[in-house]
């Protein structure tokens, strides 16, 4: 990735589909958020079409949301994971700014969501792609803190679909020496992402780790299998007070295809939901061990050693009340007593 600081022709109004920003020409709109506007581009000589990340014409003057933009940028290029988005250059203009990304072609998990249930098997897979890519960023400091199906992106790589891309590190923390040496920490007490996937710190002001993009993870994984999150509330102050003082429902035996949701699934879902970040797995390496357990073939599990010595011990406590139980049901009746 390349950082770049270009001269610009001032200009008193937003860039529009058509416009030429730096070398590349805007042809389309792909989306929108907070802080810009997502086009795909394509490089006027090259031809090479792209995803530019246009931050908005009202916040170029604020320093600190350039600054964050730029360290979104190079978060990214740090953690440098095949299934997060590449950023190839950052760009800032005296009245533009913005970032040229991979262009993908696919749709978003919300567009998967609503096209129906996902089959268990494939939940599983992405919810094993999502925790590899956010392990990285955790490995070197990064903790995206906005993870929601609309920033997962799923293409098609080598013929494998349902490809995981994770998008828009915009509210991501740092906690390394990047972040300390741009000034940037952010302030306890600033609730940032969205809502439906924040964890009960999160919602509540608090200072937040990495666990925090664990229990967003778990609510990803809870509507993949049951179809919704595990709190709606009308106002954001009734979804927080859920998320912080309630227990998630218990999903569903069966998701809407009628496929059995296994034990040990269900239990990694609301271990990622507890309300304490010590409660729930450590690291996304957790997740993934237990991921890699859930059976989805119809086989049992395999069980730790302890809990495998447990369940033949209760087995055998079975057997021992079945074998006294016939016992006591073939033995002759004793004769009543006389009046």
């Amino acid at each position: 990735m390349s950082l770049s600081v270009v001269p610009s022709e001032p200009s008193s109004h937003a860039e529009q589909v058509g416009d030429v920003v730096g070398s590349y020409r805007l042809e389309k709109v792909l989306g929108e958020g907070a802080m810009g506007r997502v086009y795909l581009g394509r490089h006027v000589r090259l031809g090479r079409a792209v995803a530019l990340k246009v931050l908005h014409s009202q916040h170029t003057a604020d320093r600190q949301l350039v600054q964050r933009f730029l360290l979104e940028a190079k978060a990214v290029n740090q953690i440098n994971h095949h299934h997060i988005v590449e950023v190839h250059d950052f760009v800032e203009a005296p009245e533009r700014v913005y970032c040229v990304m991979e262009l993908l072609s696919g749709q978003t998990l919300t567009a998967r969501l609503a096209g129906g249930t996902v089959p268990l098997k494939e939940a599983v897979a992405i919810a094993r792609q999502i925790a590899q890519a956010l392990g990285a960023a955790h490995a070197v400091g990064v903790v995206h803190r906005d993870l929601k199906p609309d920033n997962l992106f799923l293409t098609t790589r080598d013929e494998q679909p349902d490809f995981v891309k994770v998008l828009d590190f915009g509210v991501a923390k740092l906690i390394t020496s990047l972040a300390r040496a741009d000034g940037l920490g952010t302030l306890s007490g600033q609730v940032v992402g969205t809502p439906r996937y924040m964890a009960p710190e999160q919602a509540a002001g608090l200072e937040v780790d990495h666990r925090a993009d664990i229990y967003s993870l778990g609510t990803i994984l809870y509507e993949l299998i049951a179809g919704r999150t595990p709190f709606v509330g009308a106002t954001f102050g009734q979804l927080s007070a859920e998320i912080i003082t309630k227990a998630p429902p218990a999903l569903p035996s069966a998701n809407l295809l009628g496929e059995t949701v296994p034990a040990d699934l269900a239990r990694l879902v609301l271990a990622c939901l507890a309300k304490s970040a010590d409660d729930r797995p450590a690291t996304m390496a957790d997740v993934l061990s237990w991921l890699d357990r859930v059976p989805l073939d119809g086989s049992a599990a395999p069980l730790p050693t302890r809990a495998r010595r447990l369940g033949l011990v209760a087995v055998a406590g079975v057997l021992a009340l079945a074998t006294a139980g016939a016992t006591l049901a073939l033995r002759a009746p004793e004769p009543a007593p006389p009046p």
